[in-house]
Parts: C-alpha cells; structure tokens; sequence
C-alpha cells in the first residue's frame, strides 16, 4: 500500500506539473495574438471511466502541445516538469508486469512520436524540461529530436547535463513573463540545419574530389 507521504508528494508533483502546463497555454495563446505561432495542448482520447476514478483510454495520446508556426510550418512538444534541480524520465515497476508494460510502452511512443515528425514531415519537434527548482526562476530547456532517445535513458539530468550532453537550448522565463520556449526552438533548430547544411557540403566535396570533377 502506497505510504500517505509519497501519496501526497505524488499529488504535489502533479499539482505542479498541471500549473506548468497552464502557464504554457497561456504563453501559447499570446503568441497567436503577436502571430508567431498557433499551439495548444492536446488530451488523451479518453473512452470512458473503469471503476471509481480509473480513466480508460482508447488510444495513444499525440505530443503534450501541436499547432503551426507562423508560415504554416508544424510545431510539437512533449512537456517534462520536475519540482527540483533535477530531471529523469521514470521507468513505472509495480507489482503488476502490465502496468509496468504499459508505461514502457508510453515511453517509446512519445520518444518515437517526436523523433519522426521531425524526419519525415519537418515538424519542429523537441522536448521541454521545466525544473522548477534550478535558479531564482524556472528553467526550461528545449531538446532538438534528436536528442530525444538521450533523454529516455533514465539518467538523472540537471541544466548543466541537458546543455551539455543533450544540446538544449535554454529559454528565458523571467518572473511574471513567458516562458520563450518558441525562441529556444528556432536557436536549436537553426543550429541543426547549420549541421545538415555543413555535412551536406562536405559530402558533396568529397563526391565531387579535389579537382572539382566528379569522381568515377
């Protein structure tokens, strides 16, 4: 039987997240007034209730936030909030195997979800981190798709770590103001192409030879 402490850090930590999340409607909202972008939070698509306050639901959900860029480019992010300094995408392990399958599988869609829209439709497709506790205000870090898979690991990632390792880029959130997550995701993603568009070159040189022709 789950201990009344862990159940009501549990709550706390959902509290939480839930403000997170409403903060980022808002900020969402206000972007579509300054006709940067148009993003919202999707739901689950819930099929009905099994016993007393058990939700059943008919489907994977799609990303935490869809909409569209100004231009009509597509938009996705998963949202991951964390009460401290530190992060980690939990493994759920119980005493029934299936809830634990489950959860695993949860885990794989989303990362699978992120990852693809961006490789085969061009969607500007990350995942936010909120660590509330990470400085004088919110941290929030954009992580570019590739950088997904990294995340799933279930290593513990503090601001430092997801800079470092995971290439996020930060997104201010002063005191009362936005969370600029839609900056930190055109930063990161105008690196990528900067990325692709090197290598691209560098291939081409490469077929092309030293003196400029192509090679046999």
């Amino acid at each position: 039987m789950m201990r009344k402490g862990a159940a009501l850090g549990g709550l706390t930590a959902a509290r939480a997240g839930k403000r997170v999340e409403e903060w980022f409607a808002w900020a969402n909202k206000r972007l579509a007034v300054g006709a940067r972008a148009w993003v919202r939070k999707t739901e689950p698509p819930v099929g009905g209730r099994v016993g007393r306050g058990t939700t059943w639901y008919k489907g994977g959900a799609p990303p935490d936030f869809m909409g569209y860029l100004a231009g009509g480019r597509g938009v996705c992010f998963d949202l991951k909030t964390s009460m401290g300094p530190v992060w980690r995408w939990q493994s759920r392990r119980g005493a029934d195997p299936r809830e634990a399958f489950r959860h695993e599988r949860t885990r794989v869609r989303q990362v699978t979800d992120i990852y693809e829209l961006w490789q085969r439709f061009g969607v500007l497709a990350g995942v936010i981190v909120v660590l509330s506790s990470a400085g004088p205000q919110p941290a929030a870090l954009w992580v570019p798709w590739r950088k997904v898979p990294l995340l799933a690991d279930g290593l513990a990632w503090d601001r430092e770590r997801l800079i470092e390792e995971a290439d996020a880029a930060v997104a201010d959130w002063p005191a009362g103001g936005d969370p600029g997550w839609l900056d930190a995701a055109l930063r990161s993603d105008a690196k990528e192409q900067i990325g692709m568009a090197a290598t691209a070159a560098g291939a081409f040189k490469k077929a092309m030879g030293e003196d400029g022709k192509a090679e046999a």
